[in-house]
């Protein structure tokens, strides 16, 4: 709040607070970041089609598409403002880079069950098909909340009327 009208004389200050909806054109993100984080989704979720045997190619490739994710984590960070929240893109960033530990996470169980318990390759396979639909609508749910209100700031910005529609 912003002292407003504060005296001397009186034992009480008056505040002002003043509350400002502040849209930003984030065109360079909605049209090279997030395409970018998506297609690094479809191919560590495709890893997934490799065979359980192959848990060491499969981790190795997870793991540097996670290094990657942590590489365009930090530069963007330094490009976003330094605000006392989280914004929507380091959310989506961050929900990225925990799907890619839970797939790294995936291969390992389904590599011990596979190898140590004895589990056969179909429902390794199946295990892995399972986890793949899961990772592939969490990823389109996380875009899908990351783009849903990118035309209403502008035309409010531009009209000053909100848009109809859902």
């Amino acid at each position: 709040p912003l002292g407003y009208g504060a005296s001397e004389q009186s034992d009480t200050d008056e505040c002002l607070e003043v509350k400002m909806h502040i849209y930003r054109e984030s065109n360079y993100y909605d049209w090279n970041i997030m395409p970018l984080l998506a297609t690094l989704d479809v191919v560590a979720t495709s890893l997934l089609l490799l065979d359980a045997t192959a848990f060491f190619q499969r981790a190795l490739v997870l793991l540097n598409i996670a290094f990657v994710e942590i590489g365009i984590r930090r530069q963007l960070d330094s490009l976003l403002p330094s605000v006392g929240y989280q914004i929507k893109m380091q959310s989506v960033l961050n929900h990225s880079f925990f799907r890619l530990l839970g797939l790294e996470l995936e291969s390992s169980v389904v590599y011990y069950l596979s190898h140590i318990r004895g589990v056969s390759i179909k429902h390794a396979d199946t295990i892995d098909s399972i986890t793949a639909v899961i990772s592939l609508a969490h990823a389109l749910i996380m875009l899908h909340v990351y783009y849903k209100d990118r035309r209403q700031p502008m035309q409010l910005f531009y009209t000053g009327k909100k848009m109809k529609g859902p």
